[in-house]
């Protein structure tokens, strides 16, 4: 990943087998961005520490993220957000299963596609302004 696909608070994934072994496929937030490395920290074991860009890696959007966002599957394959708003237009994604993507909506209107936790994360603070909070239920 690059820096510019970045910001603090988006969610990724560190591959780096040599170094941090236990690391893989858990999740790490965003703490610190910067030119050549950013700095994570472990949603386990709350331990920070720094990582080329090259060891950052994206984690692909599934329906458990979704859920854990706060939307919800309502028909075939649209996931719609109660209270995950812009401007009283509601967010929905659906779900495009030839390119593993979704297909985000604001009602109406498609806007563009996101295949990756921090593309949607970026997308729904350029919209609103806020962080897309994970839900508590």
């Amino acid at each position: 990943m690059e820096a510019k696909e970045l910001r603090i608070g988006n969610v990724v994934f560190v591959e780096n087998e040599k170094h941090r072994p236990n690391s893989k496929n858990t999740d790490h937030i965003v703490i610190n961005v910067g030119l050549i490395d950013c700095r994570v920290k472990n949603t386990l074991t709350g331990e920070e520490f720094g990582q080329y860009y090259k060891f950052i890696k994206p984690i692909p959007i599934t329906e458990d993220w979704l859920l854990k966002f706060g939307f919800e599957l309502s028909l075939n394959n649209w996931y719609g957000g109660k209270g995950i708003h812009v401007n009283g237009r509601v967010i929905w994604l659906m779900k495009v299963d030839y390119d593993k993507k979704y297909r985000v909506h604001l009602t109406d209107t498609s806007i563009c596609h996101v295949k990756h936790v921090h593309e949607l994360q970026n997308l729904y603070f350029a919209l609103t302004g806020k962080e897309l909070q994970i839900s508590d239920n």
